[in-house]
């Protein structure tokens, strides 16, 4: 008798055990399901990834948080910081224009782009430089001053000058 309920005590702990395990799996599932709808998940994906040294990855996540949202200010910056340190100037002037469509009143999106304008012609000859210059333009209009917005006009001038 003693070894029955000793048994059955047995078979009631596990149950337990097994049901406290399924409701723990269940919300971690139900948990996981909602975090693949929150953008700020794949932000902070994005985050971990590129403290750790995996761009690509972080890459992927900051896409997937775009596709939730879609005018994310942070994301877009650091989808465009992150493509032009690769050199994918192209993709980064991409990400920037929306910037700048969504932020006009931000010089520094302003002076990003033309960076990246100017940096791309000088490796591709693609693009226009007149265009960079207009936009280190409205980078010192809306904040005087603004890095070297000035002097990268003169250069750029002078080298449009001299071709």
């Amino acid at each position: 008798m003693k070894k029955v309920l000793i048994l059955l005590l047995a078979i009631v702990i596990l149950s337990v055990f097994v049901l406290a395990h399924d409701q723990i799996f269940l919300k971690t599932t139900v948990v996981a399901d909602e975090a693949k709808e929150d953008p700020d998940f794949y932000i902070s994906l994005g985050d971990f990834f590129i403290e750790d040294g995996h761009t690509e990855k972080a890459i992927g996540a900051y896409k997937q948080a775009l596709k939730l949202d879609p005018k994310n200010e942070n994301v877009l910056n650091n989808l465009a910081v992150i493509l032009h340190r690769q050199e994918d100037f192209v993709s980064a002037i991409n990400y920037l224009r929306t910037l700048v469509e969504l932020h006009p009143e931000k010089a520094t999106y302003n002076y990003d782009l033309a960076i990246n304008i100017a940096t791309n012609y000088w490796y591709t000859s693609e693009g226009s430089l007149n265009e960079a210059i207009a936009y280190f333009e409205e980078a010192e209009f809306l904040e005087p001053g603004y890095k070297q917005a000035v002097q990268n006009v003169d250069v750029l001038k002078e080298v449009l000058i001299s071709s």
